[in-house]
């Protein structure tokens, strides 16, 4: 059993062109803002970043680690750079150890030997740290890890048409010298902290340097990667779609005081990210096993699920604190006549597979069918 979550999101959304179907926020925030066609001025105000909404929509300012949700992002960066090859192959013995640290599977399983594709579907830890390791790179900017994940949408502000959207953060070296700096300056109470004394520790860093273990709690999605919802859901739309990042969108017309339509809402791509298609099918392979085949992650919640589902589990552990629940999946354009895609979040929810990934079939089911049917609840301990 999971412990009772105490809040969360989702985010349904066409994958083809970032329209937002539904947003739903626990504890929740003003509904009147949500209106599928809104006045000009509204639309102006909406669309400010800096705009003072009583929220907190945690559709998109709750930002934290994605758990394994983030495994898709850190494959296309190992295939893309060349850090990793669909023919390859990693054996999984149950540990990955670096620099004297040993990091294990959940429940310390060992998976033997996987290909990429299998190890989305079972949501290998070992594997991707390995990833992880193999992408570090000390430059400033990092490597091709935080290339990728920063196309996808990985710490920029998602563009919606909603003020109050978080940006989050994406590990750096550069971002890992600035936190340590900040500490150093608040702790000697000297630069932007000049007047507020001196203190033994401000909590901002622990001071340490980038190191390769930071990139290898990245490609897990954990550590210091923050993510909103509707970030991860427009990281997401690029897999489900070929490659279009999306400008995810609220309203879909705006209309004069006597309802006369005087702009459709329809905002091009952000950016187009040049996926080799056949790196994109291996990995859209594997997120179709892990939620539609023996021994996938989600495969309990979705295996008898009457559509094509594409999904991932994932699992945010935070010091002090019970998991965060995450579960990202898609039913795409050439599956349905109705392309979904669902985000969901689940704070203290625990395992993204027993927590999180229920809604989601929820969601879909309502989507699809008019009702949410029956509470499918999943048994994988990933992370």
């Amino acid at each position: 059993t999971n412990a009772p979550g105490h809040g969360g999101a989702f985010v349904a959304m066409d994958p083809q062109n970032g329209q937002i179907y539904a947003m739903g926020s626990l504890p929740t925030f003003n509904p009147n803002i949500f209106t599928k066609a809104i006045s000009k001025q509204a639309y102006a105000r909406l669309n400010n970043p800096h705009s003072d909404y009583p929220l907190l929509n945690r559709a998109i300012q709750s930002v934290g680690p994605t758990g394994s949700t983030f495994k898709p992002i850190t494959a296309t960066a190992a295939l893309q750079s060349g850090a990793w090859s669909l023919d390859q192959t990693y054996d999984d013995t149950g540990q990955f150890c670096l620099g004297g640290v040993c990091r294990q599977n959940a429940g310390g399983a060992a998976n033997g030997v996987l290909n990429l594709v299998s190890a989305i579907k079972v949501s290998d830890d070992v594997f991707f740290y390995n990833l992880g390791a193999l992408m570090n790179r000390e430059r400033p900017s990092g490597g091709a890890l935080q290339h990728w994940a920063s196309l996808y949408g990985i710490g920029r502000l998602p563009g919606v048409d909603l003020g109050g959207a978080y940006a989050g953060n994406l590990p750096t070296p550069a971002w890992r010298s600035h936190i340590d700096k900040l500490e150093r300056e608040c702790e000697q109470g000297v630069g932007p902290f000049k007047g507020h004394g001196k203190h033994s520790s401000c909590g901002i860093s622990d001071g340490r340097p980038w190191s390769a273990g930071d990139n290898v709690n990245l490609a897990v999605g954990q550590g210091d990667v923050q993510v909103s919802p509707l970030q991860l859901a427009v990281a997401y739309s690029a897999i489900a779609n070929g490659g279009n990042v999306v400008r995810p969108h609220v309203g879909s017309a705006i209309e004069s005081g006597n309802g006369t339509v005087l702009q459709r809402i329809d905002p091009p791509p952000v950016r187009r990210m040049h996926i080799n298609p056949t790196y994109l099918a291996a990995i859209r392979q594997g997120m179709h096993e892990a939620a539609q085949s023996g021994g996938g992650t989600s495969d309990a919640v979705f295996g008898n699920f009457p559509k094509q589902v594409y999904g991932k589990t994932g699992t945010a552990q935070l010091n002090g604190q019970q998991d965060t629940a995450w579960y990202a999946c898609f039913v795409p354009a050439w599956a349905t006549k109705k392309p979904i895609l669902v985000v969901v979040k689940v704070e203290n929810g625990g395992f993204g597979a027993i927590g999180a990934a229920p809604v989601a079939r929820e969601i879909l089911s309502q989507w699809f069918f008019g009702k949410k049917g029956q509470y499918v609840p999943g048994t994988s301990r990933t992370l």
